[in-house]
């Protein structure tokens, strides 16, 4: 039997098929859409209406969405649809205070704190790492790079159970001259008093 003679195929519960068309839809402004996902969306809208069910609110949202892009946007229908990703650079990063930094980022502070490597050799070593080009880690130290300094150093001074050594500090001040470090630390509480 052909796919056209089992179009479309019977969409009583998704449950019962394995799918889920809100899957499809649930991170549709984060992500660009399994194609076979979508597919499965529009074959289940085929099926409602030949079977005069109500359409989902999410799929009717979806297709408005596309018919929108599509007419008032003009992007193409596989665009609209979302089924063609846009290939203009690199994603837009999410912003370094929703809580959110890159583990390729804390490593390399972590090798330049932790390890002693230079910021080049740091950027070096955690882009293979991590298999990313180094211009990318680049532009996350930029744009998540005290952030993540913070946090690598609240690593640092709970893993050592005190505050930065000020050679340690040099090289990061190297790296960032307006680096404020308060003398205690960030963390005294952890800190030993022991001598």
């Amino acid at each position: 039997m052909t796919r056209e003679e089992k179009f479309p195929r019977p969409f009583r519960s998704y449950e019962d098929d394995g799918r889920d068309y809100k899957h499809s839809l649930s991170n549709r402004d984060e992500w660009w859409g399994n194609e076979e996902e979508i597919k499965d969306m529009m074959e289940h809208f085929c099926w409602l209406v030949k079977h005069k069910e109500t359409i989902p609110r999410d799929i009717q949202v979806f297709i408005a969405t596309a018919f929108w892009k599509y007419l008032i946007k003009k992007e193409g229908l596989e665009k609209a649809f979302r089924l063609k990703e846009e290939r203009t650079g690199r994603k837009k990063l999410p912003p370094p205070d929703g809580g959110y930094i890159p583990q390729h980022v804390i490593d390399y502070w972590v090798g330049i704190i932790y390890e002693g490597l230079s910021s080049d050799k740091s950027k070096l070593v955690y882009s293979n790492k991590h298999n990313i080009g180094k211009s990318t880690l680049t532009d996350h130290v930029k744009h998540y790079g005290k952030h993540a300094l913070f946090l690598a150093v609240q690593i640092f001074e709970h893993d050592f159970k005190m505050p930065l050594p000020q050679e340690k500090l040099r090289i990061i001040k190297d790296i960032y001259p307006d680096f404020e470090y308060p003398k205690e630390g960030y963390l005294p509480f952890l800190h030993t008093t022991e001598k």
